[in-house]
């Protein structure tokens, strides 16, 4: 039984690239806020598409990390089962599997999302700030 969970560590970590933190995933957040604070720091303004894009990205992004999560939850899950609990007679694909095979798809795209999200908010992303001046009176003739 030792060597069967050896080799189901083995291949989880192969199959997951070896981490449990999704460090791409926070660092384009981080890049996200730079491209929402940064303009705003200099005195310009944000055009509506821009934010609307921006936040939708970073919400794409935040579920990523929340699939993520579920994912290293339920792999965790599975390993402890598979040490504490007896193995049964079985057969078909494990929730290790499934999770391996489907989870990174689920991720993927929503990294692609997230891309095209953050991509089409570069263009005009930045307006002029008009500061507000009331109107001179008209004068009528």
């Amino acid at each position: 039984m030792g060597g069967n969970m050896r080799e189901d560590w083995l291949l989880r970590n192969l199959l997951s690239g070896g981490q449990s933190f999704d460090w791409l995933t926070v660092l384009s957040l981080f890049i996200v806020g730079l491209f929402m604070v940064l303009p705003q720091l200099q005195g310009q303004q944000l055009s509506g598409r821009a934010r609307a894009c921006f936040l939708g990205t970073t919400w794409v992004l935040v579920v990523k990390l929340f699939v993520h999560l579920i994912q290293m939850l339920l792999l965790n899950l599975d390993m402890f089962n598979n040490i504490v609990g007896p193995r049964g007679g079985g057969g078909g694909m494990g929730l290790s599997a499934v999770v391996a095979l489907f989870f990174p798809v689920i991720q993927g795209m929503l990294f692609v999302l997230a891309a095209v999200l953050f991509v089409a908010a570069l263009p005009n992303m930045i307006q002029r700030k008009d500061g507000w001046e009331p109107e001179a009176p008209r004068r009528e003739e």
